[in-house]
């Protein structure tokens, strides 16, 4: 349509050279996009955004055309998904948050080969969870506070750890 990427690139340098950097900016776009390893497109339309974000007063705009020219020049940066286990957000998170991520970072496709179940309760807040895992299917059990099963009070943990009962002997929590 234009007359080729050489073509493109003369009409964009000129583009350039006049100050018209959207104009020139349009084009390369284009033949960037079309040929995603022509260098010498890439250069140019580095140059021309590198104008653009020079003449923006919007920082976020700045932003946009200053970040697409370091890319195109230097190629997408490669950052490692946030892991999110830092101990600030662990302690900020609720025990179903906590099992919620839990989930998320289990390989079903490895996780299929085995069979079990876990209990777990937390020393804090004293909430129970089961995992299950049973080849085709998973769950975790809602989350709930342990009570005494007999009078529902919550001292259930103390008692069953020092081997007795807070309402004296006998009383089987």
């Amino acid at each position: 349509m234009m007359g080729g990427a050489d073509a493109i690139l003369g009409r964009a340098q000129a583009l350039y050279d006049e100050g018209q950097y959207r104009l020139a900016m349009e084009i390369l776009n284009k033949l960037v996009y079309a040929e995603p390893n022509n260098s010498a497109g890439q250069d140019l339309l580095a140059a021309v955004f590198e104008q653009l974000g020079y003449q923006y007063e919007s920082a976020s705009m700045r932003n946009v055309f200053l970040s697409s020219a370091q890319e195109l020049r230097n190629g997408v940066p490669v950052i490692g998904a946030p892991r999110g286990t830092s101990p600030s957000l662990a302690r900020a998170m609720t025990t179903a948050q906590w099992w919620d991520a839990v989930a998320i970072r289990v390989d079903s496709s490895k996780a299929d080969a085995f069979n079990f179940t876990i209990n777990f309760i937390t020393p804090d807040t004293r909430h129970r969870a089961a995992i299950r895992d049973r080849n085709e299917w998973r769950h975790i059990n809602k989350y709930r506070r342990l009570y005494c099963r007999k009078c529902r009070c919550n001292n259930h943990h103390e008692s069953i750890r020092s081997g007795g009962s807070h309402h004296g002997p006998g009383h089987v929590g």
